[in-house]
């Protein structure tokens, strides 16, 4: 063992095997990362999810006529003395704030409505996305006060939605496009692989990620998470009880295990809504979760926009088969 030449020997091959396990495990990893992010995807399915995502947008924003001037006019009820207050943040720019004149600004609103409109049939796609999204984010800086997760859901599914070419598939733009390609001969393909759709896929799912995750780990942070007090707290507000439940009082266990089953389902979404066979399992908790939260706590809004969000995770690759596909199956 002392001579040196085996020594020498014996340390080039550990090098050798040291360094073709990192090439190889970089190389693994740089097809799987390419693999993750670049791999074409159907476009169906995220025309279906931008349907969904543009009629809760169009809602939600539509929602605003009701009393447009209180809430976002000149003389609104949170004016820009307060604001800055509620939101401290360096940058919450809208386009609200460069507009004058009641009249200007009603104009805004209903150019905002048309495009979510637009957004949701899938005219002058990406286009009308694009614009759909800008409104969105502009929205929510101005109606200070009444930002939920709704809005910000809103703004990331019909950016993504844009981004992956969701108007490509169950659109206008589409039916068009087709229309146009029977009156000149040539044939075309009423669904398409695309890599832009799946990296607009793979945004909502990580922005899924990150909101359970930190929603999770968050709630680790109160007392009441930890001692199964929670879910009572929850049902039995009046501040957003729909249904009154308030007789599970006389079963604290079952409530102290929704509890804990709402937290650890938070915190494990990130890690057991990739693998396959536990997917369905995550998926189904989500449903439950905000179709409850919907039911429950009257938010109804926010509890549809994330189950709509959460279908992002669903590869159902037998829908809506092409011709050519059902015919070699």
């Amino acid at each position: 063992m002392n001579d040196p030449r085996r020594l020498h020997l014996l340390f080039n091959a550990v090098c050798a095997q040291v360094l073709a396990y990192l090439v190889q495990s970089g190389t693994e990893l740089w097809l799987g990362w390419n693999s993750f992010w670049f791999t074409p995807r159907r476009t169906y399915w995220l025309g279906l999810l931008r349907i969904g995502a543009g009629c809760m947008a169009l809602y939600t924003h539509a929602v605003w006529t009701i009393d447009f001037e209180a809430f976002l006019g000149t003389d609104r009820m949170i004016g820009p003395e307060i604001a800055p207050q509620m939101n401290p943040t360096s940058w919450h720019w809208s386009h609200f704030d460069v507009v004058s004149g009641s009249q200007s600004l009603w104009a805004l609103h209903w150019v905002a409505i048309g495009s979510f409109a637009a957004f949701t049939v899938g005219v002058g796609m990406p286009w009308t996305g694009w614009l759909a999204a800008f409104f969105a984010i502009s929205y929510a800086h101005r109606a200070t006060g009444a930002l939920f997760g709704l809005d910000q859901m809103n703004v990331a599914l019909v950016t993504y939605l844009t981004l992956g070419g969701a108007g490509r598939s169950w659109s206008v733009d589409q039916w068009w496009r087709q229309r146009r390609s029977i009156a000149e001969g040539s044939a075309t393909s009423p669904d398409e692989l695309s890599v832009w759709a799946n990296i607009g896929t793979r945004l909502i799912q990580l922005q899924l990620c990150i909101i359970y995750w930190f929603a999770g780990t968050g709630k680790l942070q109160g007392v009441t998470w930890w001692n199964g007090e929670a879910m009572w707290g929850a049902l039995a507000s009046y501040q957003y009880q729909s249904i009154d439940m308030t007789w599970l009082h006389e079963y604290p266990n079952l409530l102290a295990l929704a509890t804990h089953l709402t937290i650890v389902w938070e915190i494990s979404y990130t890690f057991l809504v990739w693998p396959k066979r536990t997917r369905p399992v995550v998926i189904g908790m989500a449903v439950l979760v905000h179709v409850g939260i919907g039911v429950l706590l009257g938010m109804m809004t926010f509890g549809v926009i994330m189950v709509i969000a959460n279908l992002a995770f669903v590869e159902w690759k037998d829908l809506f088969l092409t011709r050519n596909e059902t015919r070699r199956s």
